[in-house]
């Protein structure tokens, strides 16, 4: 398979900056495999060469200076500390703080990187995978999987993190699912897979408010504020009351988009 470093590199060059076309719309970033010769795999050994290692230090370097925001796969620890030895070097010279750049899943990521990205401004995306592999995880990982991804930890450093789903092919893509799984830490079976849980606060803040700023959206979206975009909705329970088994189980009743009505349940 042939090296895409000199393809990357002529898109680069010649990229214009990020653009925002409407509400609907955004191009403003790249990834989520970014270079594949250093992509990572979940159930894969990290590997690395010089090579590949200063063909992504020179496609960061471009990225960063053109105003790209850069969404990373990284799943284990040493493939985040390999990314940050690059990208604290692009950071010398082009500041990442405003450019926002993310870690995509971090399913392994420790301490001491999760202090490097602080330091860098960086963001982790974490997404619900465990909610159908669990028992996958825990086949590879054994006892280290009921930490994966170290939702408590990443929410404790200061690391600003979003929760998602990676949908389709592996996680259901239903947030209540998600919020579900956040909360209880169990795959769909019902089995318990994740000890690193946080307060239904917390994983719903970081579905809706981070998630808008990892889109550079933090002004219109992720909250209901006067001045902000009328996307909402309505739905069958109180998704801060209910039993947290239950969460899973919540349905919208009504949405809204831009303040129009474009989905209402057949019982409304």
């Amino acid at each position: 398979m042939p090296d895409p470093h000199h393809k990357l590199l002529k898109q680069l060059k010649s990229s214009s900056p990020p653009v925002r076309k409407d509400d609907y719309y955004q191009l403003i970033g790249i990834g989520e495999t970014f270079y594949r010769p250093l992509h990572d795999n979940t159930y894969r050994d990290f590997k690395t060469n010089p090579k590949h290692s200063a063909n992504l230090r020179e496609l960061a370097d471009i990225a960063a200076r053109k105003g790209w925001h850069v969404h990373m796969h990284a799943t284990h620890d040493k493939s985040i500390s390999h990314f940050l030895d690059i990208f604290e070097k692009v950071h010398k010279t082009t500041p990442l703080t405003p450019l926002r750049w993310v870690f995509a899943h971090a399913d392994a990521v420790g301490p001491g990187s999760l202090a490097r990205m602080r330091a860098l401004g960086m963001m982790v995306a974490i997404h619900s995978r465990t909610t159908i592999q669990g028992r996958m995880y825990h086949k590879k990982f054994g006892k280290k999987a009921l930490g994966m991804p170290p939702l408590r930890a990443i929410r404790d450093s200061g690391v600003r993190w979003g929760i998602g789903t990676d949908t389709f092919g592996v996680a259901p893509y239903n947030p209540f699912y998600t919020l579900w799984w956040a909360t209880t830490g169990k795959m769909l079976d019902g089995s318990v897979v994740h000890n690193q849980t946080v307060s239904r606060e917390d994983a719903l803040r970081a579905h809706t408010r981070s998630n808008a700023y990892f889109l550079f959206q933090e002004d219109n979206l992720g909250s209901i504020e006067k001045g902000k975009l009328a996307d909402l909705v309505i739905l069958d329970r109180d998704y801060m009351t209910v039993p947290l088994d239950e969460i899973k189980e919540i349905r919208p009743t009504m949405t809204m988009v831009g303040g129009k009505v474009v989905y209402r349940s057949s019982s409304e």
